[in-house]
């Protein structure tokens, strides 16, 4: 369809989003003329295509999950469309980076024909899985005409395919063939078949081509027509000519993870089966795994960091295990959170832990080098203004446990305050507060509020205990 046809047929789609509930629906704008590939977060213009993008309101102020709203408007616009001229698709902006649908496949093959079959089996077999919603970047383009050349015929008139080409090109596009010089600038002539004589269905019908020996004969008889249509744009994967199938899944019942491996298993021989094709499988799952991947060995690489540097500051291999503590602690806390308030632990969420770790560590060291300095036989007032760490001194058990309390109860002030100041600056962005919910900034300052709340309540409870079992053990 064309564009005005096109920008009519949002209109139903358009109000079966007006349609939504008052508490769910934020904004939406429309673009017609482009397409949305969710895989390389870009925007294709095609004619017959549109897109609309749907802001709701905050999560917080709203019952629906945006899953339940795409229900909706798919329910509202096959009411308003019995005719099924609209297929509709759907993408979640969830936290994080685009990572694509959740099922992708990439169908890489030269033969073109041969690639649209092996992407039938492939839709079948994704199907069969119960994968729904599934779509190909593959748009049929308008029908044309394909003229191919007669060769033998050609070849017996005398002439070659170049002229037959030159002959056509010039009664549609024309070709200029002299020019004329004025003052001003040079005009060219173009020499072209008149607009009343072009006949779309016999495009060839009363042209005629001369050969070398002056006869004229009909281009019909040098060329066979062929009506077909081609595709609107051809696509690149790894430098083959690819095709791509995207689908949606109930990540409620289903498991994107085992649907992955039933396909790997079915097209593991694929390049056996179909030689000189590929396929190769991303989408959600797997872009998600690889962050997680990524992001787990940040993290490691961050503890692992801390360590080494805190051995070198307390000249000691077990008191920075003790700082370190806090962080499976405030771990625990982050994924009870998530999981009790029925969020998805999403990229900007593993961001979010991975600066969480290098904050909470703060208070365990702040705890930790206090209780040292008071071993070293130092006062309060002597340990508060000392900033480097002393020798220990081989105190009695009773002092020793005297000063592991003292510690703790002295530092427990500006602990707490520090972890509640810090706290209360991020609570409004992490719950959407002052000025809304976001889904991307949002997950990530959540991860931090609940490590540091909990994290910091390991420090307070635990570090103490475990500073004490360290010396016994020592």
């Amino acid at each position: 369809t064309n564009l005005n046809y096109t920008n009519t047929a949002t209109q139903k789609v358009e109000a079966a989003i007006e349609a939504l509930p008052p508490d769910v629906l934020y904004a939406y704008r429309t673009f017609v003329g482009n397409e949305y590939d969710p895989g390389t977060d870009s925007v294709q213009q095609i004619a017959n295509a549109f897109m609309i993008e749907v802001v709701l309101t905050p999560a917080s102020n709203r019952e629906l999950s945006a899953h339940a709203v795409n229900d909706l408007i798919r329910d509202g616009v096959l009411e308003r469309d019995p005719e099924r001229e609209i297929e509709v698709s759907f993408f979640v902006m969830s936290g994080g980076p685009p990572v694509g649908q959740p099922i992708e496949i990439q169908i890489m093959g030269q033969d073109n024909e041969k690639r649209l079959a092996l992407m039938e089996v492939v839709r079948a077999e994704m199907e069969k899985l119960g994968v729904h919603g599934i779509q190909t970047n593959h748009r049929i383009g308008k029908e044309e005409i394909r003229l191919l050349p007669n060769y033998e015929t050609i070849a017996e008139a005398g002439l070659n395919v170049a002229t037959i080409a030159s002959n056509i090109r010039t009664a549609f596009d024309g070709t200029v063939v002299t020019h004329l010089q004025t003052p001003d600038e040079r005009v060219g002539f173009r020499v072209i078949l008149d607009e009343h004589s072009k006949d779309p269905a016999n495009p060839l019908r009363g042209l005629y081509v001369s050969n070398p020996l002056g006869n004229q004969i009909p281009l019909e008889r040098l060329v066979r027509r062929v009506r077909t249509t081609s595709p609107i744009a051809y696509y690149h994967y790894n430098s083959y000519r690819s095709n791509k199938i995207t689908g949606e899944i109930d990540k409620e019942t289903q498991n994107i993870d085992q649907i992955y491996s039933q396909l790997k298993e079915r097209f593991a021989n694929v390049e056996q089966e179909y030689p000189g094709f590929k396929i190769y499988m991303g989408g959600e799952a797997r872009e998600s795994q690889e962050f997680q991947i990524r992001m787990g060995v940040a993290i490691l690489v961050a503890i692992l960091s801390m360590y080494l540097l805190l051995v070198v500051q307390f000249n000691s291999f077990s008191q920075p295990l003790m700082v370190i503590l806090a962080i499976p602690f405030g771990l625990v806390g982050i994924l009870l959170a998530f999981t009790i308030q029925g969020y998805d632990l999403s990229m900007l969420a593993m961001i979010g832990i991975l600066g969480f770790t290098g904050v909470v560590v703060n208070d365990s060291l702040i705890m930790v080098e206090f209780i040292n300095r008071l071993r070293s036989g130092h006062d309060v007032d002597e340990a508060e203004r000392i900033g480097e760490s002393a020798g220990h001194t081989r105190l009695n058990p009773e002092e020793f446990r005297e000063a592991i309390i003292q510690g703790a109860r002295l530092r427990l002030r500006p602990i707490v305050l520090t972890t509640l100041t810090t706290v209360a600056g991020l609570i409004p962005t992490a719950y959407g507060l002052i000025g809304g919910f976001h889904h991307f900034v949002s997950p990530m300052v959540m991860a931090m509020t609940w490590g540091l709340l909990v994290g910091t309540s390991a420090v307070l409870l635990i570090i103490p205990v475990f500073y004490s079992l360290n010396d016994s053990l020592a």
